[in-house]
């Protein structure tokens, strides 16, 4: 017997709830945009989402008052070797 399954559910058991990631949505204006691909240029990060994750790490450590350099010196050290994995020689702005 096969479960038929509805759109919107979900089917995923008990345990795995506590631990599931959770979509944010964001709106950007025009200028939050232009702001967004600015740092993906700097960041060398191709990827929006990342990118935006990256920025508010940086966010969190300057808040904290984490090692801010060394936060960032990891994120640009760690897209660079990934943009050479994938073949990304450089991140233009769009």
């Amino acid at each position: 017997m096969v479960l038929e399954k509805k759109p919107f559910r979900d089917y995923s058991l008990e345990e795995k709830k506590d631990k599931r990631e959770r979509v944010l949505p964001v709106w950007l204006n025009l200028d939050d945009q232009e702001m967004l691909k600015q740092a993906q240029v700097w960041l060398q990060q191709e990827k929006e989402g990342t990118a935006f994750k990256q920025l508010a790490l940086l966010g969190y450590a300057f808040l904290t008052g984490e090692h801010l350099t060394g936060k960032l010196r990891d994120i640009l050290f760690k897209n660079a070797r990934n943009n050479k994995r994938l073949g990304i020689v450089e991140v233009e702005k769009n």
